[in-house]
């Protein structure tokens, strides 16, 4: 069976770029420098926007203003890392892209990072480009795993959600796009996916390379296509 989908609609963080794991070392040196800990929660805040970030950790540490404070110390971390090096792309990303657009189909980034620091973190990949449409963080008013973000990229390139394909890595991105009636594909990175997943219709696979060869097909009559008789 095949799904043809109008657009893609792709996650950055774990998704495009392998930024998970700077973003994690960074809270957890930041949140050290205060005496504190954010080992154990850091798996909640995976995929959040920024808002859900900070009231977790708030709820978490009890301390709105610290947060406050530990983030920026984190922001300026993580500055630090893209002075020194670019973030490396996930696997199969570029080309994931590549096929896509060959195909016809419109390309949305869906992120929660604010737009300066994914302008930042794309600069040094050339990817921009292949975007028809951003939506970050800033853009929207309630973050992952809120549907916001992934209607307005929709919108934004001008395609009905249904005829939408989501690639995520994260949990609270496969319930945003789930909530938006969008077909998700999961490419798990920090955080395994939950066992329902596929029951609920969610494509899992290992990396980006398998949506490049197994769900960026032409169908039979040479139309861009999902295909979906396969969950891994």
């Amino acid at each position: 069976m095949y799904f043809n989908p109008s657009a893609c609609i792709f996650d950055l963080d774990g998704l495009l770029l392998d930024s998970e794991r700077v973003s994690r070392d960074c809270w957890i040196e930041a949140a050290k420098e205060f005496g504190q800990s954010v080992r154990e929660i850091y798996p909640s805040l995976i995929g959040k926007g920024l808002a859900g970030c900070d009231a977790i950790l708030a709820e978490h540490f009890g301390d709105a203003v610290l947060v406050a404070r530990m983030r920026n110390r984190k922001n300026e971390l993580q500055r630090q890392v893209l002075e020194r090096a670019s973030i490396p792309l996930k696997p199969g990303a570029r080309e994931t892209l590549e096929l896509a657009k060959k195909n016809g189909m419109q390309i949305a980034l869906a992120t929660g990072s604010v737009r300066d620091s994914v302008h930042e973190k794309l600069r040094p990949h050339d990817l921009t480009r292949h975007f028809h449409a951003m939506v970050c963080g800033d853009d929207v008013e309630r973050g992952k795993p809120a549907p916001d973000i992934f209607l307005a990229a929709a919108a934004r390139v001008a395609v009905k959600p249904e005829a939408c394909v989501v690639f995520e890595d994260s949990c609270a991105g496969v319930e945003g796009a789930l909530a938006a009636g969008m077909r998700v594909v999961m490419v798990p990175d920090l955080v395994a996916p939950l066992e329902e997943y596929v029951a609920r219709g969610v494509v899992i696979i290992s990396s980006l390379f398998e949506a490049h060869q197994m769900y960026l097909e032409r169908a039979d009559d040479g139309s861009p296509s999902v295909k979906t008789s396969q969950k891994l």
